[in-house]
Order: structure tokens, then C-alpha cells, then sequence
């Protein structure tokens, strides 16, 4: 007698937690072209030289930790440049911001991304994803949600200090 209450428990529980983890299941697919999109879009957008739309398409862990490491450049060349500065001048497209990208691809080809990888997701969560980059070796590409917009973590997926050396290409910060 003590049996059927159980049972019952455990059948309504099973459906409950099969139903819960369908509705979830659902909602990461809906997110499937939002993420591919944002991050197709990033390269694409580089690729096309829209450093701005690019710009817009990275998270801000990863705005911050260029403008720092543009920020340390300039000081250690002894530039009297404050991050706000930098910050500034991202925002309006000033030579920084465009010396940083014109460096920043001397040394990276979107294209190889773009055509030469096969793109396969490892990891949806809702606020967070991975896409596999694969050829030869993986590549992990991290994608964040921010206010609502799938984000590509440049830095995340790519940075080392190692890319810091890139950096010290960017030879006129302050001219023109």
C-alpha cells in the first residue's frame, strides 16, 4: 500500500525533470543561430576591415583587457596617456584604435577561421557557449551573453601574454 505513493512520486517526478529538461533544451537551440551569427559576424566583420562593428561584437572583459594592455604599452614607451584616454579614443575611431587593429592583423587572417575550420559546438549554457575551431588542432572559441547580445571573447578564446609582443607593432599611437 505504502508502494503506490512512491511510485506515483517518482513517474510524476520523472516526467516533471523529462518536461524541465526539454523546455531547456529548446531554449539553447533557439540560441544556435544568435551565437553563430555574432561570431561569423565578428570575423566577417574584421575580415572587412569594420574594426567598430568588431569592436561591438567582444565582450568587455575583453575591451578592458586591451585597453590595459594598450594602456601598459604606452607607459612603458613613455607615453603621458591615461586608460580613459584610450577608452576615449576607441570610442571615436581615433588613430589608437586604428594602429591597434592594423597590428592586431598583421598577424591574424579571419579568413582562416572563416573558411578553413570546421565549426562545431561544444558547450551551450544560457549565458555562455564554445565553438570548437577545428582543422589539424581545436581551437576553443568562447562566447559570452552580455545585455541580452551573444559576445565573442577574443581575449578568453585567444589571449596570452605572448600576444602582448604583437602589440609593440603599433609604432604611431600618437601621430598623424
Amino acid at each position: 500500500m505504502h508502494k503506490m505513493p512512491a511510485i506515483i512520486s517518482v513517474f510524476i517526478l520523472s516526467h516533471f525533470l523529462i518536461f524541465t529538461g526539454y523546455v531547456y533544451a529548446e531554449d539553447h537551440s533557439k540560441s544556435v543561430p544568435l551565437i553563430l551569427q555574432s561570431a561569423e559576424n565578428f570575423f566577417i566583420f574584421l575580415d572587412e576591415r569594420n574594426f567598430r562593428a568588431a569592436w561591438e561584437l567582444m565582450t568587455e572583459k575583453s575591451h578592458q583587457t586591451i585597453i590595459n594592455d594598450i594602456y601598459e604599452i604606452s607607459a612603458d614607451r613613455g607615453a603621458d596617456i591615461s586608460k580613459d584616454d584610450i577608452s576615449k579614443n576607441i570610442t571615436s575611431n581615433g588613430i589608437i584604435f586604428n594602429n591597434y587593429w592594423q597590428a592586431f592583423m598583421t598577424n591574424f587572417d579571419p579568413d582562416v577561421i572563416l573558411k578553413d575550420r570546421v565549426w562545431e559546438f561544444e558547450k551551450i549554457e544560457s549565458d555562455y557557449a564554445v565553438i570548437l575551431l577545428k582543422k589539424r588542432n581545436v581551437t576553443k572559441l568562447k562566447i559570452y551573453k552580455e545585455n541580452n547580445q551573444w559576445k565573442v571573447g577574443l581575449v578568453e578564446s585567444f589571449w596570452t601574454r605572448r600576444h602582448l609582443k604583437n602589440i609593440y607593432r603599433i609604432q604611431s599611437f600618437f601621430s598623424e
